[in-house]
């Protein structure tokens, strides 16, 4: 993990380039680290990185970036959790602040409570949204 790399330009990776998921990938590459490399530098399993640089998780939590940020930052990266963010917007489709600018709120205002507060907040979400489906499927709402 060579501290010696330099990213393009001195505010950081061009969000409007990369999305998250390409430059990830970029990223590791300029310090020579696997998926597993940098999972282990931010301590998660290994899959969490996959799923983010297929884009099977298209938007991780703020936590999570922030952690990626500061692991490439050690390593000599100037990577902030802003171009992070800004690369995981720039892969959105167009229209979506529009549809989702609520949800978006939500998120952001989420991120920045304790992970285990976090973890029980999406947990709920996640149940509700399953109620949610069922009663579409079922058509049945408010029964």
């Amino acid at each position: 993990m060579s501290a010696q790399h330099a990213m393009p330009t001195q505010s950081g990776p061009d969000p409007a380039v990369h999305r998250l998921p390409k430059l990830l990938i970029k990223l590791r590459d300029r310090v020579g680290w696997s998926q597993a490399d940098l999972a282990e530098a931010i301590g998660v399993d290994p899959s969490l990185i996959s799923r983010i640089e297929t884009g099977a998780t298209r938007r991780p939590q703020r936590r999570t970036l922030m952690k990626i940020a500061d692991a490439f930052r050690e390593a000599g990266l100037p990577v902030d959790v802003r171009h992070l963010e800004a690369a995981v917007d720039a892969g959105l489709p167009a229209g979506a602040y529009e549809l989702d600018e609520r949800l978006l709120r939500i998120h952001d205002a989420v991120s920045t409570y304790p992970p285990e507060v976090q973890d029980v907040y999406y947990d709920t979400l996640y149940a509700a949204f399953r109620l949610l489906e069922v009663a579409h499927q079922t058509g049945r709402y408010g029964d």
